[in-house]
């Protein structure tokens, strides 16, 4: 369900010179240049509007319009101290302007000094009681604070205008919804929607509380229409996924959530396994296809009597061929049918029809996302072989491979393992099989020729660390397809005090332009994240592994991001290099040290004073599937191979589905559904586990301030962190362990929380 972010809005700011009067008599000649700042401020040329509104202020330097202006420019291009001096010296010159005073608020917000721009937006309402923009700037303020009462009790006192309308119907649904008032929130909604329908935030409001009000079906076409009108936002196709997921069997199956859900996909906004649940469930409401699936997951002993023309049908549920191309599916009964269709593509005697191509070459891509995790019979081995060497001598001869043949080949194997198949990459291939040739021949021998442009920043003596580069060496983790990458375009304080992570920072200041150090980036997809999620940051990302850090510079690459530098290092030597960050984030890495204590210290010496840590920690309680894989890993001797790490996930799925409830939790971890991720969820050379109150005194030996969590705190989880406002961090954490007692799954993924180092 979702909850309204306040600083989605955008922050009342006008401008208009006869809004300041300054009670003294100017020349013309600054006039003039007011004029002509204020036409470069409306325009948006903050950097000319700025030297004209020096220019008067080398004329009369206590001219509080031009200092007022001149703050907002600062504003305008995030200098946001710079803009709250200048607006306070405004206002203490002119003491009754209620705009400055609104503003100065607004600024303060940004400055995360909550209490002064309370203070400064009740002296504009003060001044000028009509003045709209304040009570609606003070309202999201305290929809920001999660104030909820009072914000309503200031916006319904709000004048009415017909400016303002609205602003104020939207305010006023948005704090009813949170407030739970779904009437009343869709009473204002609708008015909001019948002043401005085209506003996207509106019409996602709209679907969420007819969504609290059970009305699904009526949510989705409102989530659909925010779609439309926002095209290239995440936050909507999300809410769409979210309501999609819960649809019951009666939600419509129309061409128009196919073609929505198509979209998704290609745009690459959300990451693609969030969309797993919502595009099976989506291919379910079409009565053939869902009779296909329950046919299809069934034992192998049940026969199928037209398999060729159920896999045809499948071939033409677009939506599932391209998230099959884009993403492990971590779904057990869709393994079971995707593997019975692979072998059957592969062995039957059926000739081949180019009907099933779409459906292969989604298997071919599907499988290199997995890293050929699915079980293979003697039978198909045997097929395999006869295919390679029949490849293998198409290819001598000059001639291409039939496209069928060679995506059913990569449905087992990855091509690049083969010589020959460095002489496709050159080769005209049908369009359709092109994804194919680029991810599984082309891609790889770009890795290895990257690896060589890597730096170098540390040496690696550690022996369990050369134990760990080499195990992902050979298995990096995780290759990651596509990235749901969101670019932001602020301070580390407005991302981080802001929905969903809600931190509180206290006097913390943001730096303008952050360096950042992810310590054990793995392939890249962690440091894409400050690279995306901070302005102006610079990312110096780290890593054991040469392959895994080829694969991340590609990805990278790929995608644009050029803030970010990989480079080769361990982070037990990472004094060697002096620099400090303003954040260090170190996430999954440190509970595979031998001595994961030494290694924080390292990179506590590594952050500047006053500056952020972003530490992620296995939780002892959330990990007890695991350890009983661990467990299977040992007694049965399943070796860290790919054979190995296959026959290990076909014993673990055998035993959940005899009733083994553990290991049924352990298969419905997504990291189970890829060769590498699973080598690093069971196979690993070296896990430590952790509690809240071992964590509590770690902090407390490296002098550290515990700032709260970073996870999705929605129903439950979100109630329970509203009660801990207010209470020390050593307390929080204190009630979180007992939560977590009593709710062993809450931190399933892993302990991700904030941290600061103290000032001095």
């Amino acid at each position: 369900m979702r909850f309204v972010n306040p600083n989605e809005r955008r922050w009342k700011i006008n401008l208009s010179s006869k809004s300041f009067k300054t009670g003294k008599k100017v020349s013309d000649p600054v006039q003039a240049i007011l004029q002509a700042a204020d036409g470069f401020f409306a325009k948006g040329d903050f950097r000319e509007a700025s030297r004209k509104y020096l220019e008067v202020l080398r004329i009369q330097s206590d001219h509080p319009v031009a200092l007022h202006h001149l703050g907002l420019c600062c504003y305008r291009t995030g200098s946001h101290e710079q803009a709250r001096n200048l607006i306070f010296e405004s206002v203490s010159i002119q003491q009754n302007n209620a705009v400055a005073h609104d503003h100065l608020g607004v600024v303060l917000v940004a400055l995360n000094d909550f209490i002064h721009a309370e203070a400064s937006f009740k002296n504009a309402i003060a001044i000028q009681p009509s003045y709209v923009d304040a009570y609606h700037n003070l309202g999201a303020l305290l929809i920001k604070q999660k104030h909820y009462s009072r914000a309503l009790a200031i916006l319904e006192n709000a004048p009415s205008t017909p400016k303002g309308a609205f602003s104020r119907h939207k305010l006023l649904g948005q704090t009813h919804l949170l407030l739970g008032n779904t009437d009343q929130a869709l009473t204002h909604l609708e008015q909001a929607l019948m002043q401005r329908s085209s506003d996207p935030d509106v019409l996602s409001d709209i679907a969420t509380a007819l969504e609290k009000q059970n009305q699904y079906n009526e949510a989705l076409k409102f989530h659909s229409l925010a779609i439309s009108r926002r095209p290239g936002k995440n936050r909507h196709w999300q809410l769409f996924s979210d309501c999609l997921k819960i649809l019951t069997a009666s939600a419509p199956s129309s061409a128009g959530v196919e073609i929505r859900l198509q979209h998704l996909i290609r745009s690459e906004t959300l990451p693609m396994q969030d969309l797993v649940q919502t595009v099976i469930v989506a291919a379910e409401h079409d009565t053939q296809v869902a009779e296909i699936l329950s046919r299809w997951a069934k034992t192998d002993a049940v026969s199928i009597s037209e398999p060729w023309l159920d896999m045809t049908t499948l071939a033409k549920c677009t939506s599932l061929m391209m998230l099959m191309s884009a993403t492990p599916i971590d779904n057990i009964a869709f393994e079971r049918i995707l593997t019975r269709c692979r072998r059957e593509i592969l062995t039957s005697e059926t000739p081949r029809d180019d009907e099933i191509l779409p459906l292969a070459i989604s298997l071919a891509l599907q499988c290199f996302n997995n890293e050929h995790a699915y079980v293979v019979s003697e039978a198909e081995k045997q097929a395999i072989s006869q295919l390679e060497s029949k490849l293998a001598k198409i290819v001598a001869d000059g001639k291409s491979p039939e496209p069928l043949e060679l995506a059913i080949l990569g449905a087992y194997a990855p091509l690049s393992y083969y010589a020959w198949s460095r002489k496709l990459a050159a080769q005209d291939w049908p369009s359709s099989l092109l994804p194919v040739i680029e991810r599984q021949i082309k891609e790889p021998l770009e890795e290895n020729e990257i690896k060589s442009t890597v730096g170098h920043l540390t040496k690696i003596s550690d022996g369990v660390s050369s134990s760990v580069r080499d195990m992902y060496e050979q298995n990096p983790y995780p290759r990651w397809i596509n990235a749901a990458v969101r670019r932001y375009d602020l301070s580390i304080a407005d991302v981080l005090t802001s929905p969903p992570i809600l931190l509180e920072l206290g006097d913390y200041v943001a730096p303008n332009a952050p360096e950042i150090l992810v310590a054990g980036c793995g392939t890249g997809q962690h440091s894409i994240q400050p690279a995306t999620r901070y302005k102006a940051s610079k990312v110096t990302a780290v890593d054991l592994s040469l392959t895994s850090l080829a694969y991340a510079k590609r990805q990278s690459a790929k995608l644009n991001i050029d803030n970010i530098s990989f480079f080769q290092a361990d982070i037990l030597q990472l004094d060697e290099i002096e620099k400090q960050f303003d954040v260090v984030e170190c996430v999954g890495v440190l509970h595979h040290l031998e001595d994961p204590l030494a290694g924080w210290k390292t990179l506590v010496r590594r952050v500047k004073p006053g500056g952020l840590m972003k530490i992620g920690l296995y939780s002892e309680a959330a990990r007890q599937d695991v350890l009983a894989g661990r467990k299977i890993v040992a007694e049965q001797n399943f070796k860290p191979t790919a054979d190995g790490i296959r026959a290990c996930r076909q014993y673990i799925i055998n035993a959940a589905a005899k009733g083994d409830p553990t290991l049924a939790q352990l298969c419905r971890r997504s990291d189970f559904h890829s060769l590498s991720a699973c080598r690093d969820l069971i196979f690993h050379i070296q896990e430590h586990r952790f509690t809240l109150p071992e964590i509590k005194e770690y902090l407390k030996t490296l002098n550290l301030e515990f700032l709260d969590f970073e996870m999705n705190f929605a129903g439950q989880l979100g109630n329970f962190r509203k009660e801990l406002s207010g209470f020390s961090a050593g307390k929080r954490l204190d009630k979180w362990h007992a939560y977590e007692i009593d709710n062993p799954d809450t931190f399933r993924a892993m302990y991700q929380f904030w941290c600061r180092k103290p000032a001095q």
